[in-house]
């Protein structure tokens, strides 16, 4: 298909806003009709949050986009309210409407292609494990109208802008995997990252053991009172350290983030607060030293988890499986195996992508930060994912092989997109 007619979109739309889906409510039908319309025209100077606010929800042109954030919790509900259409079995052979993440500019895909002939393979469905080398993705077109009003009128002004906004989605295609992963969290970052760090406080009193928490400190290992808690407690008992190798990874991400032109902003997991998430993309370093990790990828099918004995990798789909555990009592150097999980998810509690990574052990954490940095180890992942895997929830569970305290390359075990 060489381009998609202008008619067929607006067909597609008047579908969409009848639907079950739309028809209800004012703002998700507002918004989707105002950002496709505007789309078509080529107006994206029209397509930013405030000016949103100001023409379809009525904002003053003033208003705090931070205090007030209308425009992007609507994105948030249409992009669900879209794929909850698009997945229902007489609809996903029709035109899609997309709203890429990070953005107010709408897309527009070929239906897909009729089922498969009986007897052949089947692709993946969304919630199965990925295992499998990866077709060629699909890629997002654009109304050809465009494309004709740049060439009619020619102007340097209105080429710049069909190139930025309508190449991307063209060349996806030639992406690196490394960029295909990190495209959504920097495309939802509208100012600096926050890069947050596992910072667990030695001395503050424990937390009782269960589900997702971390375990109670060895009876061999006493609370101290936190109002007598001395200077030279604070420095040495580690309540303003991080793990070393915590550290190296966050240096890593912090250089490839850099190298795309971003900002980064630095904190310790203890002074994040979800307000904070709210407004910024984040990248999550450790897992049981981390309870942004811990909390925000409880939910999810590979998560943390211990009890009295030992730690392990979680998977929902599986929870009698205990083989990626290490025990408590295991001599550190002893340990010649570790576990990790890597996580791109958009929080719906945030509507935010974030990126959180970390292993049972430090050695698991170093092995993600090698992976989420090298471009190698991402493309070799990334062939057993679906062709549409950048535009997904991604999780990864990896391991490596620990020699004389060293941790060797990552591993790929299994991933979960959907």
């Amino acid at each position: 298909m060489q381009g998609i007619e202008q008619e067929e979109i607006e067909r597609q739309l008047s579908r969409l806003l009848a639907s079950s889906y739309f028809s209800h409510g004012k703002r998700c039908p507002g918004f989707l009709r105002f950002v496709v319309l505007h789309s078509l025209d080529g107006a994206v100077d029209l397509l930013k949050e405030r000016t949103i606010g100001v023409n379809v929800f009525g904002r003053d042109p003033g208003y705090d986009t931070n205090d007030d954030p209308v425009v992007r919790v609507t994105a948030g509900e249409v992009r669900k309210r879209l794929a909850q259409y698009y997945n229902q079995a007489e609809h996903r052979h029709e035109l899609r409407i997309e709203l890429e993440p990070g953005s107010y500019i709408a897309g527009f895909k070929p239906p897909d292609p009729p089922p498969e002939p009986a007897g052949e393979p089947l692709a993946p469905t969304p919630t199965s494990v990925i295992e499998i080398e990866a077709p060629s993705p699909r890629i997002l077109k654009q109304a050809p109208r465009l494309k004709r009003r740049d060439w009619l009128f020619g102007a340097a002004g209105a080429s710049l802008a069909t190139a930025s906004v309508f190449t991307v989605p063209r060349y996806l295609s030639r992406k690196s995997a490394l960029d295909r992963f990190w495209g959504p969290l920097l495309a939802n970052a509208d100012g600096p990252v926050l890069v947050c760090i596992g910072q667990r406080i030695f001395v503050a009193p424990s937390k009782p053991s269960g589900t997702g928490d971390p375990p109670r400190l060895p009876p061999s290992m006493t609370e101290p009172n936190l109002d007598d808690v001395s200077v030279f407690q604070t420095y040495y008992l580690g309540s303003q350290n991080v793990a070393l190798i915590d550290a190296i990874a966050m240096c890593r991400i912090s250089s490839l983030l850099e190298s795309r032109n971003k900002k980064v902003k630095i904190q310790g997991e203890n002074a994040i607060t979800l307000a904070d998430l709210r407004l910024e993309a984040a990248v999550m370093i450790g897992a049981y030293s981390n309870d942004w990790t811990l909390r925000l990828t409880g939910p999810l099918r590979f998560h943390f988890r211990s009890d009295e004995t030992r730690y392990w990798v979680h998977d929902a789909q599986n929870p009698t499986d205990r083989s990626r555990s290490i025990p408590y009592a295991t001599p550190n150097r002893d340990v010649h195996e570790d576990f990790a999980v890597i996580t791109r998810v958009r929080d719906p509690n945030t509507d935010r992508v974030v990126v959180l990574f970390g292993g049972i052990n430090a050695y698991g954490t170093e092995a993600c930060s090698e992976l989420l940095t090298n471009p190698e180890y991402m493309e070799s992942a990334s062939a057993k994912f679906p062709a549409d895997w950048d535009h997904r929830n991604v999780q990864v569970v990896l391991s490596t092989q620990v020699i004389k305290g060293q941790a060797g390359p990552p591993r790929f075990i299994t991933a979960h997109v959907w």
